[in-house]
């Protein structure tokens, strides 16, 4: 440490933090969220059964789903063992490539500290976190789609085509499209356009080669989908199938469902709240702010993707994940003027208190500040006594929302603490306490050390998202999870013995790795049809099913409910194991 510059230090630090808030508890929580329960399933189905070019979930083909993310899994999950750390493990990774993204962005627009504070901000919002921590295809589209766009405002400062930011650029931008398909081509190709039609610079987009770039990302991004359709000719039909249910309008969507991504925009960046709504209006105060042309390909790459997303009223808050770097940049901008507002409005309020004699003997006043000091003597004093009463109030706002938000955050988490964690009422009060001590300390240092003040919140809220990663999201996942009742069908089963199912779990085969095989049933009969050529075996359904179905079946075989799933809700979809045996004549 000795031997590291003060910069240094500070981005190892940085670094460490960022480690810590996005990979800590990845591997305790049970596999319970929708997305990474397909995904497990997938992955279990490549892992078990070696179904490398299309995998399977409840034994049906995933035709709409790259199996990219599935082989990453899998190849952690060898590496790590068959585990929710394993499984969880790359994708955590990926997360902690979007932070470096941003940061790298942020360090080349601005600087070494907006740059710390782009990954802080990341760090310490407990949705991208929450994210990471939930696999998906998502994370690698963001981090793929924020390395290409990267790559992009590195080459525009060139503008030479097959330069190694034009490779990292068309690379980056077809591994994007591996995993969400061409739908990376208008996340990442967005930004781009709005960029060049803003500072009117049209020939730099000739300058990037773009048919030899789109010949670079067809040729990776072909191969899977032709291989799978050289294999199952219904490819084409199948696909169009499963993206209809995407792409075609929701009648039931209308109205406030298009304002769906904007209701939910404060908690996507909560507890930043403050600044993320200035991020969505940057526009309206761009005259204050210098760096405005910098900002503007961030404030593109940002407003472009939310309102792609945004008029798609079907889908769900976490396709805005590629926006994330972007909005990292902006709001670490806004808070370092943030800063920098609160740091002039100290010192223009000292300079009122020096005496005019006295200006050419204050050591601590540089050459700026006695300028600014004769500016504000030649301004009318109730002039000037309104715009600082003005900016004043303007900071104690903004000071006061993000106060106020990261109080909540804590008091927050030390009540879900209880309520969900099955703590006791001492250890909440106790977590209250110790989470909002930062920030207690913090708020009055605001204008007097607003650096120290930010970082106190930091601290409070990186201490929010490893309790909730560790001790609330646990809890909540198992009473939830299928866990508990894929390791005892697991103990149950003899490993070579197939499990029949007419009704499953997605996450079921990553923690029972058995054989399933579905039986394709439309009634009763049709099960009892399907049963009648095994002579015993293991029977997997819904517990509404085995209601309708079991007088039939009893009529054939001998059935014993050997395992049954215990959930608090919806007792009917419970799914129960059956072990059943033909009836001797």
């Amino acid at each position: 440490m000795a031997m590291l510059s003060s910069d240094q230090r500070a981005n190892l630090f940085v670094a460490i933090l960022c480690v810590v808030a996005t990979l800590s508890f990845i591997g305790s929580r049970d596999i319970e969220e929708i997305r990474e329960r397909r995904l497990a399933g997938t992955a279990a189905d490549v892992y078990d059964r070696g179904h490398w070019l299309l995998p399977e979930l409840q034994g049906a083909p995933r035709y709409l789903k790259p199996p990219y993310a599935d082989w990453f899994a899998v190849a952690s999950m060898k590496l790590f063992g068959r585990n929710e750390f394993g499984f969880r493990l790359p994708f955590a990774l990926a997360g902690l490539g979007m932070i470096a993204v941003s940061f790298a962005l942020a360090r080349r627009m601005f600087g070494p500290q907006t740059a710390r504070a782009a990954a802080l901000i990341l760090a310490t919002t407990p949705y991208f976190v929450s994210e990471c921590h939930s696999p998906s295809q998502d994370l690698w589209l963001g981090f793929f789609a924020g390395a290409a766009l990267l790559s992009w405002w590195r080459w525009q400062e060139e503008g030479r085509p097959w330069s190694r930011a034009w490779w990292a650029f068309w690379l980056s931008t077809a591994l994007a499209c591996l995993f969400k398909g061409p739908l990376a081509l208008a996340i990442v190709g967005i930004p781009v356009v709005i960029e060049l039609r803003a500072s009117r610079r049209w020939k730099l987009g000739l300058q990037m080669r773009p048919w030899w770039g789109l010949l670079i990302v067809f040729a990776l991004a072909l191969p899977w989908p032709l291989a799978v359709w050289s294999q199952y000719p219904d490819y084409p039909a199948r696909l169009w199938a499963d993206m209809k249910i995407s792409l075609v309008k929701d009648e039931t969507k209308h109205g406030f469902s298009y304002l769906n991504h904007l209701i939910n925009w404060p908690w996507f960046t909560f507890p930043w709240s403050a600044l993320g709504l200035g991020a969505l209006l940057l526009p309206l105060w761009r005259r204050a702010l210098p760096d405005w042309p910098r900002l503007r390909f961030c404030y593109g790459w940002l407003i472009g993707n939310f309102a792609l997303f945004a008029t798609w009223a079907m889908q769900p808050m976490h396709y805005l994940l590629p926006v994330v770097p972007a909005v990292a940049v902006i709001e670490a901008a806004l808070l370092r003027r943030l800063i920098e507002a609160i740091q002039q409005r100290t010192t223009d309020r000292r300079l009122e208190t020096v005496p005019t004699g006295a200006i050419g003997t204050v050591g601590q006043c540089d050459a700026k500040h006695v300028a600014e000091r004769a500016s504000v003597r030649s301004v009318p004093s109730e002039r000037w006594r309104v715009r600082l009463h003005n900016g004043q109030f303007q900071l104690h706002l903004v000071a006061a929302l993000l106060a106020f938000c990261f109080a909540g955050f804590a008091i927050a988490t030390a009540v879900f603490l209880h309520v969900r964690g099955s703590a006791s009422v001492a250890i909440s009060v106790a977590a209250a306490i110790c989470l909002l001590v930062p920030i207690v300390i913090g708020a009055p240092r605001l204008f007097t050390g607003p650096d120290s003040a930010i970082g106190l919140y930091i601290a409070a809220g990186t201490m929010c998202v490893v309790t909730i990663s560790g001790w609330i999201e646990p809890a909540v996942s198992a009473r939830k999870s299928i866990a508990c009742f894929g390791r005892e069908l697991a103990n149950l089963v003899p490993l070579r013995e197939p499990v029949y199912f007419t009704d499953t779990k997605d996450a079921l085969p990553f923690y029972a790795p058995r054989e399933f095989r579905r039986l394709a049933v439309a009634d009763a009969r049709s099960l009892a049809d399907q049963l009648a050529g095994k002579p015993e075996g293991y029977l997997l359904l819904a517990r509404y099913r085995f209601d309708g179905a079991e007088p039939l079946l009893r009529e054939r075989f001998t059935l014993h409910v050997v395992l049954q799933q215990k959930k608090p809700k919806d007792s009917a979809s419970d799914l129960l194991l059956v072990r059943f045996r033909i009836r001797q004549a």
